[in-house]
């Protein structure tokens, strides 16, 4: 086998790379050899002079260059004298004492006595760190909330809890918006890694269980109660045909009041929404039921309407026996059109159970 040796701009960009390993430019000495590794690829095609060096030689170069140098090499695992010096930061990461592993891990990087940190590397301690935490039952280190972040948390609780937001995946997003803002502004934020989606949605999720509200959907305000009864009534006097025509008009008429100026707030969320129609159809219906209130079957037809009824009838009873023509879906659809000339809003399908009504009532006190 052929020995190639280094030649000395070579060991040049070694060098240099092995300082700025010592100085904790590069997180680990892996990332030291693989930008020392594209380097020297780059050095040896411009001046097509030198020999072609793998990855592993690179490594192992800038390993011994360190260890004469006597700077950190991060590969190299620590001592009983070294781990003992680490432990007391590990055990205060785990009660809270520091907002990160990293800051953490420079604070025990800068206590520790000049010739430990002379033949080691930031990135070496904070691995060291990271393990003794999970040999102590830490499985993933915890930042713990400030309380900035905790007042903004609360905050946005307490807005799917009035109804700004339907649900807390739609408050999430805005949450970590501003929560991302109060970040920028801490002097550590270097060290420190945003607030992921997932931790403010589950963040918000526990706070919310916490003060006993719901989690998945938010309950009916005062107001929104009061417009529900109000639009209930409607439909118990006859000004409205059904529950889904109330639920879409009581719809518009909270989406109009949440819209209003006066609720947006400088630093507030973004957009307020209201509940689904959908919902409101089925709350407006367990209201009917809970004050007594009729609903819009018990709708009284006028003499008018009676009488365009009875004559559909007889057409119906006349053709009911050609099914193929369908004589109930067109005696219900002519009986809905004429209807709607007259200013009366009734449904194809209440025109259908009203004509098999009198069809049954007619058959049963005329037998033959």
């Amino acid at each position: 086998m052929i020995r190639r040796f280094w030649l000395p701009e070579e060991d040049r960009v070694v060098d240099r790379y092995t300082r700025d390993l010592g100085r904790n430019r590069f997180k680990s000495g892996t990332a030291a050899a693989i930008a020392c590794f594209a380097e020297l690829e780059r050095t040896r095609k411009s001046h097509r002079r030198g020999a072609c060096r793998t990855y592993l030689a690179v490594q192992e170069r800038l390993e011994d260059r360190a260890r004469l140098l006597g700077l950190a090499w991060s590969g190299r695992r620590l001592n009983d004298e070294e781990a003992g010096l680490v432990e007391p930061y590990a055990l205060a990461g785990i009660r809270g004492e520091y907002p990160s592993i990293r800051a953490a891990a420079r604070a025990c990087y800068q206590a520790l006595p000049r010739r430990v940190r002379a033949s080691r590397s930031l990135g070496s301690i904070r691995r060291l760190l990271i393990m003794l935490a999970r040999r102590h039952g830490l499985r993933r280190y915890k930042r713990p909330v400030t309380e900035g972040e905790a007042r903004v948390l609360d905050r946005y609780v307490r807005a799917v809890h009035e109804g700004r937001y339907k649900l807390v995946t739609e408050a999430a997003p805005d949450c970590l918006a501003e929560l991302t803002r109060l970040h920028r502004k801490r002097p550590d934020a270097r060290e420190l890694r945003p607030r992921s989606l997932s931790w403010v949605r589950l963040a918000l999720y526990r706070r919310s269980e916490a003060l006993g509200l719901p989690r998945y959907h938010c309950p009916l305000t005062p107001t929104e109660k009061t417009l529900l009864e109000h639009f209930a009534r409607k439909v118990d006097r006859g000004e409205l045909p059904d529950w889904l025509t109330a639920a879409r008009e009581c719809h518009a008429e909270i989406r109009r009041r949440y819209a209003h100026p006066s609720r947006l707030r400088p630093g507030g969320p973004r957009r307020l929404t209201s509940h689904s129609i959908h919902t409101i159809h089925d709350e407006i219906r367990k209201l009917s039921r809970r004050l007594g209130l009729r609903g819009p079957r018990c709708i009284r037809w006028s003499a008018r309407e009676q009488g365009l009824l009875e004559q559909w009838l007889r057409w119906y009873s006349r053709y009911r026996g050609i099914r193929r023509l369908s004589p109930l879906s067109q005696a219900a659809e002519g009986l809905q059109e004429d209807l709607a000339k007259m200013g009366s809003n009734r449904t194809v399908k209440g025109c259908r159970e009203r004509l098999k009504l009198y069809y049954r009532l007619h058959r049963g006190s005329h037998p033959g």
